[in-house]
């Protein structure tokens, strides 16, 4: 039968209303097929049909709108959306190992201070900018197209559109519902564990895994259920009978059950706890950093310290004895002020010292200002906020930490005979390493020393196998740049010891010197230690230097696994303070059987212990990234993941409903302590 040309009219008309929610559709998948390639990923999600379920849903809404313009718009929008996701990825992935998260919006000024162009993964950027332009080519061609062929962009007929709505609305509830039931599928029924991160169930509720769960509920899949968990929270609801079984847990566990080898020994001395930004072993040497070099010497040296985490990750665990999972720090609930009575601060303060913070750059980084006091340090000290001679305001004039240190050394180490405890979290050494940083300028005069150079450039192949005259001059550069960084603060450490002898502290006087995380930036770690960056599961980029430095304990190394949670654990027990073993991942250094307990989970991204690796928990690699295969070593890794995290989901319902706001730590007069519950 011929279709008149009314007919061929009407129906390209409906062809035209649904090529928009169509291309958009296609162009998706594409995207995220680029993305999984990028990222190392499965190319189809495991949950196809969660993605394929909100993909949908997503051209619906385009194929609702009333117009041509406003369904152009619109599948602009969300495309865009997309690839500029994509685009981080790509960045975060290339830097870190890891994949964007929402939360990281909270820390929009200080990524963006840091940022640089060794960071910007310019290929994919570029592939992802060319995909955009060919879908707005397609888009510019149909509709020039339809209007050689007087195609009008009007709605079709309501019946038409109905079905059509119903067809989706159907298709997407399907889909979502499908994928819901295969995720709950996943919980074992004989499973006891308090927390078992094996199930795809856990896994989604928690998003525990960020690149994980990426990889298994796909881009909208993940993107959608962690925006809910933002806004409505995840599974971290809480009734009567759950806080009361939480409160009476935290009672039970107050120094209970530790481990107390080198107990108190240090009770009653002062601690200056030090932040090294960025430090690493090759930045070590007698010749430019003696300071640094006696101290890791003459002290309990942990020589297999790991730390992979941002700084105020690293920070808030030695300080706070843990942080939430979403990487803020919260400092009220409600408007009621945060409660930390296991912060370092608080334990301290609550003896009698007074607690004080230091930081060599500006107050509001990482919210530091109203962090620090809501964690119980009384006195704050930054650098934009201290009579200095030089003004920093940004990173690209950070005043040197030595500089810092001669404003504040009265505080930092104050003499008026009370006990003190000062956190210092240094910034010399602070990436970008592309420039010469102004404050730094004087010590370049000292590589003018040939003799000191050459012996330096032996010290640096006997020691770290790395021969300068063999790297280009861009990467000498670079490192050279971080160098100077490593020289202000031995500089800084030896003005330190010197004003502690003057004051005749330095026989009651403990400092912990301990690095944030490895020097990523401008990849001079990876250049340094010749590891390729994609090989994630190379422990060795993680291991950064730790000490303590004290009169009181002999100098020894420590060659057992030890990570930022031991330290916090180790300080507790040597000064005997309160710690909790509900809420504490750390365990005793001094002690053999304590300390080979050890495990480490990295919110970066990473899951680690001496020797082996997992970014999640399927494929777990040891040194040589071969995936092991033995049951019994999998098994008890897996359980190592669950112990952490039926800790690390307490901590974070304890942050999020203030819950230690309603203990209340008591000193007895022996000097122990115990934890009540407010009435």
């Amino acid at each position: 039968m011929e279709i008149t040309k009314e007919k061929r009219t009407k129906r390209r008309i409906c062809y035209a209303d649904i090529f928009y929610p169509l291309i958009f559709i296609g162009f998706t998948f594409v995207l995220n097929v680029l993305n999984a390639l990028w990222l190392g990923m499965n190319i189809v999600p495991k949950y196809f049909l969660l993605e394929l379920s909100i993909v949908f849903g997503l051209s619906l809404i385009i194929f609702l709108m009333p117009n041509q313009i406003a369904k152009k718009v619109t599948s602009y929008l969300f495309l865009t959306f997309i690839i500029v996701v994509n685009c981080i990825n790509a960045c975060v992935y290339m830097v870190f190992g890891d994949v964007f998260h929402l939360q990281m919006l909270f820390l929009l000024t200080e990524t963006f201070s840091v940022l640089d162009i060794s960071y910007f993964n310019i290929p994919a950027i570029t592939i992802y900018v060319l995909v955009f332009i060919l879908f707005i080519a397609i888009n510019i061609f149909f509709t020039k197209y339809a209007k050689k062929e007087k195609i009008y962009f009007s709605i079709p007929k309501f019946k038409d559109t109905f079905c059509v709505f119903i067809a989706i609305i159907i298709a997407t509830s399907s889909f979502f519902c499908i994928s819901q039931q295969q995720i709950k599928s996943t919980v074992s029924a004989d499973s006891i564990a308090s927390v078992d991160v094996t199930n795809d169930n856990s896994l989604y509720e928690n998003l525990l895994f960020k690149y994980n769960s990426l990889e298994k509920f796909g881009f909208f899949g993940f993107y959608t259920k962690e925006l809910i968990n933002l806004v409505f929270g995840s599974n971290l609801q809480i009734t009567s009978s759950t806080k009361s079984n939480i409160y009476q847990t935290l009672l039970d566990n107050h120094n209970q059950n530790g481990s107390t080898v080198n107990q108190g020994i240090l009770e009653g001395d002062n601690l200056i706890c030090i932040l090294t930004e960025s430090l690493e072993w090759f930045a070590i040497d007698p010749i430019y950093t003696p300071t640094l070099y006696s101290m890791y010497e003459n002290s309990v040296c942990l020589t297999n310290y790991y730390s992979k985490n941002k700084t105020n990750i690293s920070e808030g665990i030695i300080n706070f004895a843990g942080m939430p999972s979403s990487c803020i720090m919260p400092d009220s609930v409600n408007g009621i002020p945060i409660s930390t009575p296991y912060s370092l601060a608080s334990m301290f303060s609550n003896r009698e010292y007074s607690s004080n913070y230091f930081h060599s750059f500006l107050d509001y980084f990482y919210n530091r200002n109203k962090i620090m006091p809501a964690t119980g340090f009384e006195n704050l000290y930054f650098a934009n906020k201290t009579e200095m001679d030089y003004v920093t305001s940004s990173f690209t004039t950070i005043c040197s930490d030595l500089m810092f240190f001669d404003a504040v050394k009265d505080q930092l180490i104050p003499n008026n005979g009370e006990k003190f405890f000062s956190a210092y979290a240094t910034m010399s050494t602070h990436a970008d390493y592309g420039y010469k940083k102004e404050s730094l300028l004087n010590y370049y005069d000292l590589f003018e020393n040939t003799e000191d150079f050459d012996l330096f450039s032996l010290y640096m192949i006997e020691n770290y196998n790395v021969d300068l005259s063999l790297m280009s001059k861009n990467d000498v550069d670079l490192f050279l740049n971080y160098k100077v960084g490593a020289m202000d603060l031995d500089k800084t450490l030896e003005a330190i010891l010197a004003n502690l002898q003057e004051k005749n502290l330095q026989g009651n006087t403990t400092i912990v010197l301990y690095a944030d995380h490895n020097c990523y930036g401008n990849d001079v770690g990876y250049i340094m230690k010749n590891i390729n960056k994609r090989n994630i599961y190379d422990n060795e980029t993680y291991r950064v230097p730790a000490c303590i430095y004290s009169s009181k304990l002999p100098a020894q190394n420590i060659e057992e696994f030890t990570n930022p949670y031991d330290l916090n654990k180790t300080i507790s027990i040597l000064f005997n303070l309160d710690y909790n073993d509900a809420i504490s991942n750390g365990y005793n250094i001094f002690d053999e059987e304590d300390i080979a307990n050890s495990f480490f989970v990295s919110f970066t991204s990473g899951i680690f212990s001496d020797g082996y690796f997992t970014r999640d928990y399927e494929k777990i690699y040891n040194q040589s990234g071969e995936i092991i295969a033995d049951e019994n070593e999998i098994e008890n890794f897996v359980a190592k993941i669950n112990k952490f995290y039926t800790k690390q989901i307490l901590v974070d319902k304890i942050y999020k409903y203030n819950i230690l706001n309603h203990f209340t730590i008591t000193i007895n007069t022996d000097n122990t302590s115990v934890l009540i519950e407010n009435t």
